[in-house]
């Protein structure tokens, strides 16, 4: 195939499937997130906003944290609280979506020795389709691939001549954005010192680049937290031999179990303490990195080092104790830069994303009920498309034959980047904005009238105007001027006024609580139950009611607990009494 054919179809690859990436990833960003997680970027984000990097209790490497500094003065300069919502997703998920996309770049600028038009759809299909980079990253709001980045480039660049000694740098930045990359030493190592003479000049601009990343917290004075948080107490935070991880002490010993458990605890000497998840998990993985190392030393190339990284990260999940339900997630990107030099390689990438995203799923299923809309219209338009397919041929085979002489500038990534982050910031903005009620004539709030004395039983906070921990009243990832928070059960009641019409209320959970709480709303008229919402959760749109109140006396707004109160963060939003005229 001649060279000129070859790039005109790999440069419309790259801008195709760039932009279904990216759909794809702003799609799945509205799933249900891992909110635990989610509520970890939301007080670090606080706390950097408020303290800088003094005291940071976040256990994170340092390059991520920059980042979340990064978001939290971006909602303190927009005066908007920091809370659980999508908009917060969007804009602490912004690296991940880039991060993908570097990915989509590299196997555009690195294939073309490999190229058919067959495998480069398949590296690009496995990369913008990838459903364990969509469900750790857009749907979880996790950001492990971040590190990924850095560490493809230090693999990339430590069996590269030219490249060498920029090797070790992107690989401290690696380690610095997520601690799990040092489950790739052993590889780096070995090619590391399979080149010792090129790759030791490096050293010195890895030393300046880890203090530049950590020079914040050394001003701070919070270096010891930095090292004794993201470091040195990241793998005894969790003192379990495995925690949601499918590996080999799931297999052997259960789920959140003892990483001391003694499997032999009555035999002689110190074998106790040897066959423990612990000792025993160290163990194996140190063997198998030893076995690594020395094939790196004596083999390492470009065209195997991807994969012999890919195994010690493989190793590094299914050996070690410790392991959460994530920590396998590196083997996929790593099994994609494989498959570029080593093409028969590929099959491992189906198989590392079949194992990885089960283990997600069966801690954060991908569900929400903002993914009902794209997913009915893709629907249709699959059975829009076989339908023209199976019924059309020659208009199939000819709009194919139009598609196949595009020629499509790489240069259209930076502008779908920019249009769609512009699309992303533009709704962000929309929303930031709080939706203000305009009252019109007769109308009045009625908490905020000197006509309504409201009274109330509630052991919890009732706020006017904010949620009940005191941040503004969010519905529906939209902020409301005014309405009254409070924790269920609640009991608001107040006199009426003789020219009292009318009442009109949304009612939801505040966003705060994320998806979880259940709880529900009633309205009571002179003593009588005249409206009740349906049971509500976290999450849920939110209810209106329009209650009319001629020739009333009293009202009454009650919220009941349906379960669990932990959560049940409830919002009575504009709450508005119609008058009639005297």
């Amino acid at each position: 195939m001649a060279n000129n054919s070859k790039n005109i179809i790999l440069d419309r690859q790259f801008v195709v499937w760039s932009l279904v990436a990216m759909l794809v990833s702003f799609m799945l960003t509205f799933g249900d997130g891992f909110w635990s997680d989610i509520q970890f970027w939301v007080d670090w984000s606080t706390h950097l906003s408020k303290q800088g990097y003094e005291k940071f209790p976040g256990n994170y490497p340092p390059l991520y944290v920059h980042w979340l500094w990064c978001v939290g003065n971006f909602f303190r300069i927009t005066s908007t609280d920091i809370s659980i919502s999508i908009i917060l997703k969007f804009v602490v998920l912004l690296p991940v979506y880039l991060s993908q996309q570097f990915f989509i770049y590299l196997i555009w600028k690195q294939v073309r020795p490999y190229f058919s038009t067959t495998f480069t759809t398949l590296l690009f299909a496995l990369t913008a389709l990838n459903p364990a980079i969509y469900l750790d990253g857009p749907v979880w709001g996790q950001v492990d691939i971040l590190a990924t980045v850095p560490l493809t480039l230090s693999l990339l660049w430590i069996s590269d001549p030219k490249m060498r000694h920029f090797a070790s740098t992107a690989f401290v930045v690696a380690i610095l954005t997520k601690f799990q990359s040092i489950a790739v030493l052993p590889v780096f190592g070995g090619v590391f010192l399979r080149h010792f003479r090129s790759s030791i000049r490096g050293v010195p601009l890895a030393i300046l680049a880890i203090l530049i990343i950590i020079a914040p917290f050394m001003w701070a004075g919070s270096l010891e937290e930095l090292w004794n948080n993201a470091f040195a107490g990241a793998s005894s935070m969790y003192p379990f031999s495995s925690l949601n991880a499918g590996n080999l002490w799931m297999l052997v010993h259960g789920n959140s179990k003892d990483i001391y458990h003694s499997f032999l605890p009555n035999a002689p000497w110190i074998l106790p303490k040897i066959f423990t998840p612990n000792i025993l998990g160290r163990i194996f993985f140190i063997l198998f990195s030893l076995l690594t190392l020395f094939y790196s030393i004596f083999k390492g190339n470009r065209r195997n080092v991807f994969g012999l990284a890919a195994l010690n990260a493989w190793a590094f999940f299914a050996l070690l104790p410790g392991m959460h339900e994530r920590y396998m997630f590196m083997v996929v990107p790593l099994t994609i830069a494989w498959a570029i030099f080593k093409p028969k390689a590929w099959p491992w990438t189906l198989v590392s994303t079949f194992l990885v995203s089960w283990n997600i799923i069966l801690i954060n299923p991908l569900a929400g009920e903002y993914l009902w809309t794209p997913l009915s219209i893709l629907v249709l338009l699959g059975l829009l498309l076989s339908s023209v397919f199976a019924l059309a041929p020659n208009f199939w085979s000819k709009t194919k034959k139009h598609y196949e002489k595009l020629k499509l500038s790489p240069k259209l990534v930076i502008i779908f980047w920019l249009i769609g982050l512009t699309a992303m910031l533009g709704g962000i903005y929309s929303h930031l904005r709080s939706i203000s009620y305009k009252l019109q004539e007769n109308e009045v709030f009625l908490h905020e009238n000197k006509l309504f004395e409201l009274n109330h039983t509630d052991k919890f906070p009732v706020r006017y105007n904010r949620s009940t921990d005191n941040n503004l009243l969010r519905c529906n990832d939209r902020i409301y001027e005014k309405g009254i928070g409070l924790h269920a059960p609640s009991h608001l009641y107040t006199n009426l006024p003789s020219n009292a019409d009318s009442l009109f209320v949304e009612t939801c959970l505040d966003n705060e609580v994320a998806k979880h709480g259940r709880l529900s709303f009633s309205i009571k008229v002179d003593g009588h139950t005249v409206w009740k919402s349906p049971i509500m959760r976290g999450g849920q749109a939110s209810v209106q009611a329009r209650i009319p109140l001629k020739d009333a006396e009293t009202l009454e707004l009650l919220v009941h607990t349906e379960g669990d109160d932990r959560w049940d963060h409830a919002n009575w939003i504009n709450p508005v009494i119609k008058l009639r005229e005297n």
